[in-house]
């Protein structure tokens, strides 16, 4: 099974397919990949568990294109202690421009920037559109941003995926020998429990160290590891 993504479609001006099928043997096989062509698909993209060796080496054996490593992290939360020098609330419309200014350019580690077809110009340009929808509740649900004398130090896209379950869509913080990241996420996870939010769940790229220490210096356990290929035909 082969699903149409139309908001990457839409914004990419191509068409971009994600292939949901758990057998790609058997998707090659039945000559599927002619009829994506004559749809004029552009890009396929696959997601593949790391420990699927057949679906592994089935996308490798059909020019599949290795771009990302797709690492989900997990946490059942607990009230953090971490004072009043900070602040964290919904971002507002008159945020938008300071999130893109600021933080737009700090998403260079996704599988668009391995993935040397796109240009690097229209990637900045879709985080600058993701960080505004966000905002507006467009694409996740909300935006809270981290301040301290009013000052935006840092934000968190979140999509609650039921009244108990929440998961990061974007995050960063300012640089800062302070630890701004840390606190960020902790203020992030605060402000979900008073919403009822118990589990929590967090995606980053496995050439994001600096994530990954997040993550675990702030006890998040690995839930899932997945490698993401790209077919452009």
């Amino acid at each position: 099974m082969i699903k149409l993504l139309k908001w990457d479609t839409k914004f990419f001006s191509f068409k971009v397919a994600q292939i949901l099928t758990k057998n790609l043997k058997s998707y090659f096989l039945s000559n599927k990949l002619e009829l994506m062509k004559k749809k004029n698909i552009k890009l396929i993209q696959f997601v593949c568990n790391i420990y699927d060796e057949k679906n592994l080496y089935e996308a490798q054996k059909n020019n599949f294109k290795y771009v990302d490593l797709r690492m989900q992290y997990k946490k059942h939360l607990k009230q953090n202690n971490i004072g009043n020098k900070y602040f964290i609330s919904k971002a507002q419309k008159k945020d938008i421009p300071i999130l893109k200014k600021n933080f737009a350019h700090r998403f260079n580690f996704t599988r668009y920037y391995t993935d040397n077809k796109f240009d690097k110009k229209k990637i900045l340009h879709f985080y600058k559109n993701w960080i505004e929808r966000s905002v507006k509740g467009q694409f996740d649900n909300y935006t809270l941003i981290m301040k301290k004398n009013k000052k935006i130090l840092g934000f968190c896209s979140i999509t609650e995926k039921n009244s108990t379950t929440a998961i990061i869509g974007l995050i960063s913080a300012v640089k800062n020998t302070n630890g701004y990241g840390s606190v960020l996420i902790k203020l992030v996870e605060n402000y979900l429990i008073s919403r009822g939010i118990k589990k929590f769940y967090a995606i980053t790229q496995g050439r994001n160290h600096q994530a990954q220490k997040l993550y675990d210096k702030n006890f998040y356990k690995i839930d899932k590891v997945e490698c993401y290929y790209h077919l452009w035909l």
